[in-house]
């Protein structure tokens, strides 16, 4: 501003004190070619600079509605989340406790437990080597089957976890669509994984 605001200033000056007044009322004054290429020059100059402008406003207002409305997949507002800040198993207890009082309330529409909340930035990673010698890492979530309802998450296709199965505890587990696409999966019910996947994530 300062830069700009000295040369608006002090060009339009000299050149003026180097004109003869005579002259110019006579009319005999013609701007030169290198003056006439530089006021083109700037004009074409603030014409560019505006539509760059106007472009990269209009750039941010489209990125600023797209964080504002874009689905993220899973309900964000009206949610409140808890931390326990225990040991897992001990926090797990403490959690389905609070759970079974709070849906005592009936201001509570629903409430679930999760290991971790879509709010941290990192959930539990795990790594193993697949049939085709392929390192595979993942990020994992343990969660109960109120959590899809409570958090309004819909399944693509195959089922939620269910309180009847005990196999689900550590036999199935539900995978998004990025993870799916990442493995060339073109169904992912019924694929598995390896056997001490579970195991470490259990131990985790």
């Amino acid at each position: 501003m300062l830069v700009i605001g000295f040369i608006a200033g002090v060009y339009p000056s000299l050149v003026l004190s180097g004109f003869n007044p005579v002259d110019i009322f006579r009319g005999k004054f013609k701007a030169g070619i290198s003056i006439g290429f530089f006021r083109k020059g700037l004009v074409v100059g603030q014409f560019v600079a505006s539509i760059i402008m106007i472009i990269g406003t209009i750039v941010v207002g489209q990125q600023l509605n797209f964080l504002k409305n874009k689905d993220l997949g899973y309900q964000s507002e009206q949610v409140i989340i808890v931390p326990t800040n225990k040991p897992r198993e001990e926090g797990k207890r403490l959690a389905e406790l609070y759970q079974s009082e709070l849906r005592k309330q009936p201001q509570v529409k629903d409430a679930a437990v999760s290991l971790f909340s879509f709010l941290e930035t990192g959930w539990a990673g795990i790594g193993y080597e697949d049939d085709q010698k392929v390192y595979r890492n993942l990020r994992m979530n343990a969660v109960d089957p109120d959590f899809l309802n409570a958090t309004n998450i819909q399944l693509v296709t195959g089922r939620n976890f269910s309180k009847d199965n005990p196999a689900d505890v550590t036999g199935a587990m539900l995978v998004n669509e990025a993870l799916v696409k990442e493995y060339g999966w073109d169904d992912p019910i019924g694929q598995n994984y390896p056997a001490d996947l579970n195991s470490a994530w259990s131990a985790s």
